[in-house]
């Protein structure tokens, strides 16, 4: 008989990430799973066991995030159900389904609404227990670099600079436009999404403007980008680009890259997201999701 059980995360962790190694990522680490669920300055994770004779045979974790109305300057708490997991041994039990309903209950005073980033195999599962696909995501896209195009010279920063950044530019991580809904941006927050030395944060002096960023073999990816905007702010992302070596930039389509005016771009695939909203007046076509939001790492 399987029982379910809340986490104890000084007694438990040692065996979660166990599970999570041998049934879903062989690369998972403590380190990650604690800057996701411990750490998260939106609160720590709810986590939801499921035993059998006292072994771990399910987990799953509900990461909360806090979103910030621009009309009303409201907080509206979220809940992300995110890293399932279940013994291959104990797989087609229901398990997902169960874990997933009983922990929501579970923590049903914590949040206004539900969402997630699904792949393509927990899909039908969510779409099962009646949550919607957000049908007002925008695309992912590629731009082209300009090698010819004057670049304008930033100053790299690292996560041990980021407090800088919040204090020069603080009033407008949460500006919102055309009532959209944008992810509570505070120091913590900064702190710990960007504390991973993978990321940078370009300051354009001469613009005022932030962008965080990432490199892999073939794009230079946007995250996010803060400060005052116009069509001319190509540039910038074009100097990132050909300081960088990268004749491809990768970036999610929201409102502030709607903004700026890029010569060349294609559109790519468009994220995934379900919601099940916890309050019917809260509308999830309206959160101006970024890269940072939705990138895989969640």
């Amino acid at each position: 008989m399987l029982d379910f059980r809340k986490i104890d995360y000084d007694q438990d962790l040692n065996e979660i990430i166990e599970l999570i190694q041998e049934n879903l990522d062989p690369s998972f680490t403590p380190e990650l799973f604690t800057w996701k669920h411990l750490e998260n300055p939106f609160g720590k994770s709810y986590g939801l066991l499921a035993t059998h004779e006292k072994k771990i045979v399910g987990l799953r974790m509900f990461m909360f995030w806090n979103f910030y109305n621009g009309n009303s300057k409201n907080i509206i708490k979220a809940v992300r159900p995110v890293d399932t997991v279940v013994d291959h041994s104990y797989r087609g039990k229901g398990l997902f389904k169960k874990l997933t309903l009983r922990g929501l209950e579970e923590c049903k005073d914590e949040y206004d609404l539900i969402f997630n980033t699904p792949n393509e195999n927990s899909l039908p599962g969510y779409i099962k227990m009646g949550w919607k696909k957000i049908e007002a995501v925008r695309h992912f896209k590629i731009a082209l670099s300009n090698p010819l195009m004057r670049t304008v010279p930033f100053d790299d920063l690292d996560s041990n600079m980021i407090a800088n950044i919040y204090a020069t530019n603080h009033k407008s991580h949460n500006a919102v436009s055309n009532g959209m809904i944008v992810t509570k941006k505070t120091l913590e927050y900064f702190k710990w999404r960007y504390r991973s030395n993978k990321y940078r944060i370009a300051y354009f002096n001469s613009e005022g403007v932030y962008i965080a960023y990432n490199i892999n073999s073939r794009y230079l990816i946007i995250n996010e980008i803060f400060g005052e905007f116009s069509n001319t702010s190509f540039r910038l992302l074009n100097s990132l680009a050909i300081k960088n070596g990268k004749k491809l930039l990768y970036f999610y389509n929201h409102s502030t890259m709607k903004k700026i005016k890029i010569p060349i771009s294609l559109n790519r695939s468009k994220p995934v997201v379900v919601s099940k909203q916890a309050n019917a007046s809260l509308g999830m076509e309206t959160i101006d999701f970024s890269l940072a939001d939705l990138e895989s790492v969640f």
